[in-house]
């Protein structure tokens, strides 16, 4: 199964396609991003190859985003994406994306990770309580 996306962030577009393995879990990750040969879309395009290459190896998922996570570089800020409106850079949203799409919640909350929905939720929670 291969589940593919597309997300403007800062006026720039990219396209993540993520392949399911037979059992169901993350197998693969591709990521196009600009012209190709530019500096850029090599460096996305490496950091795919080294994310499926952990994920070959079986390196769990959030080992392999939590670096990633809150990273900072253009291009960043807000996205197309309504379950996370802005990032600080594009493999901030990947790891985002990828922990929405491929984590359970659990862990996802651990690495501090939830969609606009469940932050809303929470802090609701927290003011009722």
């Amino acid at each position: 199964m291969t589940v593919p996306n597309a997300v403007t962030i800062g006026g720039e577009r990219f396209y993540l396609t993520a392949n399911q393995r037979p059992d169901g879990t993350l197998g693969e990750v591709f990521i196009r991003f600009g012209k190709h040969g530019t500096t850029g879309a090599a460096l996305i395009e490496n950091y795919a190859i080294a994310l499926s290459a952990g994920l070959r190896y079986r390196v769990p998922l959030a080992d392999l985003i939590r670096p990633a996570l809150g990273l900072h570089f253009v291009p960043n800020g807000h996205t197309d994406d309504p379950e996370i409106p802005r990032v600080r850079s594009v493999v901030d949203y990947i790891a985002r994306r990828l922990a929405i799409d491929w984590l359970p919640y659990a862990v996802r909350a651990e690495l501090g990770v939830l969609t606009l929905t469940e932050r809303v939720r929470r802090e609701q929670e927290w003011l009722a309580a």
